[in-house]
């Protein structure tokens, strides 16, 4: 998966949170560079947010 800006209709999301956590594992696995969080956002969606190492997020999966 790639990174991609927070825009309005293009994000993935999930609807269980065993599922956001998944794909934030395995992308912690494959790029520890980045740092991948699951998130819930106010909609009671799940996304994968996405940090720099810094910790400044830089958008959401």
């Amino acid at each position: 998966m790639t990174v991609t800006r927070i825009v309005e209709n293009n994000q993935t999301k999930w609807r269980n949170h065993a599922d956001a956590e998944a794909v934030a594992k395995a992308n912690r696995d494959g790029d520890p560079e980045w740092t991948y969080v699951a998130q819930q956002a106010s909609d009671g969606w799940w996304y994968v947010a996405v940090f720099d190492e810094d910790g400044e997020g830089v958008g959401v999966m």
